[in-house]
């Protein structure tokens, strides 16, 4: 009889293969990218692990961006500029560590979040447009918005997670 932990151990092997096997018999090959640290200041911190040293210090002009996304191909990270009267989301090349640009997607950006299969991009926001909580979708090929879904917000006094 398989104990739990070994059945574990199989189990997390088993992802481990169904995600890696299907990039690379895609023929996608994994991209060597550094570590990121989202800072919330305005920078984002890339990190070679095996030097133990900073590479690079990239300003994304924007502030509170902590949480983030690398899209599937590993080629650009998203990052959510969260503080209040922030709107954008910075997009950061993760090869030539620089920021490419940033997409406005709403008031204060929460979290970017990449879909599995790597064709979609999802927003939610932490602020309220026009009295309405935001849902943006971006294409991962040009980082263009192609969906905006708003939820009116019944309470928006409320000074909970929306404000």
């Amino acid at each position: 009889m398989t104990s739990r932990r070994e059945l574990l151990k199989l189990a997390g092997f088993g992802v481990f293969y169904a995600t890696f096997y299907r990039a690379f018999a895609a023929g996608e090959k994994p991209v060597d990218i550094p570590l990121f640290a989202l800072r919330g200041d305005g920078f984002v911190v890339a990190i070679d692990t095996k030097k133990d040293e900073v590479l690079a210090r990239i300003p994304t002009g924007g502030r509170g961006g902590t949480l983030g996304s690398i899209t599937k191909n590993g080629k650009f990270l998203l990052v959510a500029n969260n503080a209040p009267d922030q709107r954008t989301v910075s997009v950061i090349d993760t090869i030539n560590l620089k920021k490419v640009r940033d997409i406005e997607t709403g008031s204060r950006p929460k979290h970017p979040v990449v879909s599995p299969n790597g064709r979609l991009i999802a927003v939610n926001h932490s602020g309220i447009d026009d009295g309405k909580n935001r849902v943006v979708f971006i294409s991962p090929r040009d980082f263009e918005i192609i969906k905006v879904v708003e939820l009116p917000v019944l309470n928006p006094a409320h000074s909970g997670v929306l404000r």
